[in-house]
């Protein structure tokens, strides 16, 4: 299916589910909000009772420990915050289906939590060493030595690429992961399963599969800014049903009821 031909059909399928979807998403909100405050409260208290015993001797290692916290702390943010965004996806592939949806479809990940908790952490992974590997990258003396070397047009030229290949790679990540999630959900698949015949369903067209996320986020945000926001009423329900439609098109064959 082309890319306009899903946009517009996320368009029309939109209808009927925003109340429901909005709904759910003012529960992944206050959960969200909830879990940050939580967390907030045990940094802060780290900060408090903890660090104010540190040492001179004891500082590095006091200051590698609030480093690991704070890099759990936002795992666990990432984590839950892809679990919402999974089930949000969840729910528009339930409604392009013609079934009943409702709010507290936002907390399906219930049914299927060690899976999902693991793709989440092992995603969060990937990311974290994705950017940790390029940010090393671009400032490693072997790069700025080649840096120097090139001079600015083809230094540019290749800054280009390697954020590119990362760019690519992150949302790839992004479509093998969702549809992942939604063969877990929908199917009742096995972890190892469901990851097998996702990386090998995307991989027969994975230029066009990553293509549609890529310009799905590029397209909602221009128009996001466009209608001053008010666009998200329809663009951010569109999101997830762009991604059903996707999955449908994959391992559905693509009928729509």
């Amino acid at each position: 299916m082309p890319i306009k031909t899903i946009f517009l059909e996320a368009w029309y399928r939109v209808k009927g589910m925003k109340v429901s979807y909005w709904l759910g998403f003012l529960y992944f909100v206050l959960v969200m909000a909830l879990i940050c405050l939580v967390l907030g409260l045990v940094l802060a208290l780290y900060d408090v009772y903890v660090l104010p015993l540190a040492t001179a001797y004891h500082a590095v290692f006091f200051y590698n420990a609030k480093l690991m916290l704070k890099f759990v702390v936002v795992g666990t943010v990432e984590v839950f915050r892809f679990l919402f965004t999974a089930s949000l996806a969840y729910m528009a592939l339930q409604h392009l289906q013609s079934k009943p949806i409702h709010a507290k479809m936002v907390f399906s990940f219930q049914h299927a939590l060690r899976p999902l908790l693991f793709i989440g952490l092992l995603l969060y992974l990937l990311n974290s060493f994705i950017l940790s590997s390029t940010n090393i990258l671009l400032h490693s003396g072997i790069i700025q030595q080649q840096v120097a070397f090139l001079g600015p047009i083809l230094t540019r030229a290749f800054l280009f690429i390697i954020f590119g290949i990362c760019f690519f790679i992150y949302f790839y990540l992004s479509v093998l992961v969702f549809m992942t999630v939604l063969l877990i959900l929908d199917q009742k698949i096995a972890i190892k399963q469901s990851l097998r015949l996702a990386f090998q369903s995307i991989n027969q067209h994975i230029f066009k599969n990553t293509a549609l996320i890529v310009f799905t986020t590029i397209l909602f945000g221009l128009l996001v800014l466009m209608t001053l926001g008010i666009g998200l009423i329809w663009l951010l329900p569109m999101t997830s049903l762009v991604t059903a439609i996707q999955y449908n098109q994959i391992f559905c064959g693509g009928h729509l009821v």
